[in-house]
Formats: C-alpha cells, sequence, structure tokens
C-alpha cells in the first residue's frame, strides 16, 4: 500500500470561498497571562479552525483532534495537540500551563502504542482563510492546512520518542459547527455544545493516509480520516457526567454523531452527508447496548429525519485502542452497518470514545 503526499497540496493555487477569504491571515503565539481570556463562540469571530482565545490561563484550555482508521480496521492513530492546566480540564489542581502532543494507536499485529505526553516548549499557530497550521516546539510534531480546509498534513517528527513521519488528510465532507455547517458562518452561528464547552468539526470526514516509523516499526495504511477541535473556560467534569462520540464512513455516507450529558441538559446531534453533499444534521438518539454498569462499546444509533427519513446503525467493537482509569475514558475501533430504513444496509468503519466524569 504506497502513501504520498500529493504535489496539488504542496504546490497549490487554492480558491477560497468568500467567508473563507474574510479572514486575513494570522499569526498567534502561545501567551500566559494572569487575567481573563477573550473566547470565541460564535462564528464570525474568527476562523472555523484557529485558535479561540486571544490569552491562555489558568482556566482556559483547547486541543487539536486528528485520526486515521483503515478500511480493514488493521490499523489506526490518534494525533491531539493539546493546550492547558490540569486545573483548567477539571482533573487537578495544578495551574501550570503544560502544552503538549499526543500520539496513539494500534499496529496490524495489534499491538497498542502510546505516547501520551510529548512537552511543547512554545506554540505558533498560523491561519489563512478558515484553515490553519500549527507548530508545537520542541516536539518535533506540526500540522499544515489549506484555507478552504481541503487538505492537511500533519509531520511527526520527534526521534527522541521514536516517531518519524507524516499523515495526510483530504476532506470529502463540509465542515461544521455543533448545529450549522460552515457555509451558514455569515449567521454569526453558536459554536457552543453547552455553556463553557465548544466545539469545530473541520472535518468531518478525510480521505487519510499514514506513513509513520514507530519505535523502529513502520505503521503505513491509508483509511478514513477526521479532524476537529475542542475548547472551553469550564473544567470538563462540570460541564458534564459523560459522553459518547465518533466518526464513521459507511459507503458514500459520512457520519459524525455524539451526545453529551450535561449537568444541566443533554445534548445529542449527527452529522450525515453523502459526500460532498449533507443530509441532515439533527438529533440523534444514542442507546448503549451493555449488560453492566460500563458501556461495553456496542451501540445502536437512530434519526427520524422526517423528510429525509429513517436512519438507523448498528456500532460493534472490534478493538479497544485506548482506555485510561481516571477519568473513566475508552476509545474503540468497529463496524458500523445500517443506513436508510427500508433502503439498502451498508458496513463501515467507525471510531468512538466514551467519556465518564462521574
Amino acid at each position: 500500500m504506497a502513501f504520498t503526499i500529493p504535489a496539488l497540496f504542496l504546490n497549490a493555487v487554492l480558491l477560497v470561498d468568500a467567508a473563507a477569504s474574510s479572514y486575513p491571515t494570522s499569526s498567534w503565539t502561545l501567551q500566559e497571562a494572569n487575567k481573563p481570556a477573550t473566547v470565541v463562540v460564535s462564528s464570525l469571530e474568527g476562523p472555523i479552525d484557529g485558535p479561540k482565545f486571544d490569552y491562555i490561563n489558568s482556566t482556559v484550555y483547547q486541543w487539536w483532534y486528528f485520526d486515521v482508521v483503515s478500511s480493514d480496521l488493521e490499523s489506526c492513530l490518534t494525533v491531539q495537540f493539546n493546550i492547558g492546566s490540569e486545573l483548567a480540564l477539571g482533573f487537578g489542581n495544578a495551574s501550570e500551563i503544560l502544552p503538549y502532543v499526543a500520539i496513539n494507536g494500534k499496529f496490524p499485529n495489534g499491538t497498542l502504542f502510546d505516547m501520551a505526553s510529548v512537552p511543547a516548549t512554545n506554540i505558533t499557530i498560523q491561519t489563512i482563510g478558515q484553515g490553519s497550521s500549527g507548530v508545537w516546539e520542541g516536539t518535533g510534531c506540526s500540522w499544515e492546512g489549506t484555507p478552504d480546509l481541503s487538505e492537511y498534513v500533519l509531520t511527526l517528527n520527534a526521534p527522541e520518542q521514536g516517531i518519524q513521519g507524516s499523515v495526510y488528510l483530504k476532506s470529502i465532507s463540509p465542515a461544521q459547527y455543533p448545529f450549522n455547517l460552515l457555509s451558514q458562518q455569515l449567521y454569526n452561528v453558536s459554536e457552543s455544545v453547552l455553556p463553557g464547552f465548544y466545539w469545530a468539526n473541520s472535518i468531518p470526514g478525510a480521505l487519510g493516509g499514514v506513513d509513520l516509523t514507530i519505535r523502529g516499526d513502520r505503521l503505513l495504511f491509508d483509511g478514513s480520516g477526521y479532524h476537529d477541535s475542542n475548547w472551553g473556560t469550564i473544567g470538563l467534569p462540570k460541564v458534564a457526567g459523560s459522553w459518547y462520540w465518533g466518526h464513521a464512513q459507511v459507503g458514500d455516507l459520512t457520519i459524525v454523531f455524539s451526545t453529551v450529558e450535561g449537568r444541566t441538559q443533554t445534548v445529542s446531534s449527527i452529522y450525515i452527508g453523502n459526500d460532498p453533499t449533507l443530509i441532515i444534521i439533527g438529533n440523534v438518539t444514542v442507546t448503549p447496548v451493555t449488560g453492566s454498569n460500563y458501556p461495553n462499546g456496542t451501540l445502536n444509533i437512530a434519526l427520524d429525519a422526517a423528510f429525509d427519513g429513517k436512519y438507523e446503525f448498528l456500532i460493534v467493537p472490534t478493538d479497544i485502542v485506548y482506555s485510561t482509569p481516571a477519568p473513566k475514558y475508552t476509545r474503540w475501533i468497529g463496524i458500523i452497518e445500517g443506513g436508510l430504513v427500508g433502503g439498502e444496509s451498508q458496513k463501515g468503519v467507525v471510531l468512538w470514545e466514551y467519556f465518564y466524569f462521574g
């Protein structure tokens, strides 16, 4: 299986739509401050994939998340670029801001790898149009995105951590905010999932490629890719009791789903696109199938899209690819099957997580 970064990415002359071109090129460098930070909460306040604060203090956080899952479910990779303190995230009292990169995944032989915290000495993020490029200095890790969000390349060059190579994403689905498409940006739509917790999904679905050497072993595969960003001003355990989130590729359908059990309300949503056209952004019912107190990963997903029909999917795990005991967190990859009720049922690949805060 060959993996190459296309020349069209490296040498492209890009046509950016009116919404994207409304943002000039900007550069953001990590600045810690002992004063309130201004947070982006709606779509006209900045690019969808940019930094969401002017300053970083001990009460705010943001991460940029990327993943690729192979079509045969033999391999997967997740990369997360993080800014924030334990205090901001709600998992401790330490107020020191520790930017780092987390890299983990699975080899075809079933071996899991986890580079949980590669610390950065500084951060620089540039935005052009709606896209962004970020450098976590001192880690050898960075990403570079196009202004129209069509393509992203991650460079992971940290030989002291035993990792070197590239990840490539080519978008096949339109970007979204929690309840609106990026194309509705000019209506100044909200980026809030719950008070104090925000989300922007720059690449709901992508053709992904991974070519890495990890501690002497090569990880080379193509598959289904994804990219989003979360940020917040309230510690996660204060915002939510638990959440499910996942994304899938089922035939031509791109699916992103979530249900967040907040402390005051539950918010659920699903995005279904028939690449590259959106079918629906709407409410979803996510039902765990489990005989124990802690979910085993199997899910039923149902959506009634009125005139667009009813959709049902069954998600069954094949592997746990990452987990932590406290807070309780599990990430699975597996098989998703279903589609439009009364239509043809299709199978595909899915990555999803369950986060329990208690």
